[in-house]
């Protein structure tokens, strides 16, 4: 949904947007109204202009460390933190200073799953590539380059490129 020059929305919120976008030209299409949207869509527009950050940061990465195979502790040495602390923001809400990893690591979450098959993922983000300087996505996680991982991964699905 974004455009070319606007600035760029918090991934949560880009996703629940394009997911809206997409129901209402689905449902524009079959001469029904905005009724028509899908529960599940309507709910997380809600949930996300509803709840604070740190609380949709949280679900957002209890869902990338489902679809990316990662423990507590394993998403502790991610962030730098221990298990306990991990636990502490899924329960409570991911910490301001996080906000933006955690953001990575679920954008990078949504992109895989989104084009591969969910027993694949696992494999794929601990597989060093050499599009990755030789590490692995989580290894580059866990050196602060999330960024950079994300950025490369959404290089390597944007398939607008390769027309």
């Amino acid at each position: 949904m974004a455009t070319r020059g606007a600035p760029r929305l918090p991934d949560p919120v880009e996703a629940a947007l394009d997911a809206l976008a997409r129901a209402l030209r689905a449902t524009a299409g079959g001469g029904r109204d905005a009724q028509g949207v899908p529960a599940a869509v309507r709910k997380r527009v809600a949930a996300l202009t509803a709840a604070p950050a740190g609380q949709l940061a949280a679900a957002d990465l209890a869902h990338a460390l489902g679809v990316l195979d990662v423990s507590l502790s394993e998403a502790g040495r991610l962030f730098g933190v221990s298990r306990s602390a991990v636990e502490q923001w899924l329960q409570r809400g991911v910490p301001a200073a996080r906000l933006g990893r955690a953001a990575n690591l679920a954008r990078i979450a949504d992109i895989l799953e989104r084009n591969l098959k969910p027993g694949r993922i696992p494999a794929v983000v601990r597989e060093p590539a050499e599009a990755y300087g030789g590490a692995s996505i989580l290894e580059l996680v866990r050196a602060g380059r999330d960024d950079e991982a994300r950025e490369l991964l959404e290089r390597a699905f944007d398939w607008s490129r390769t027309a």
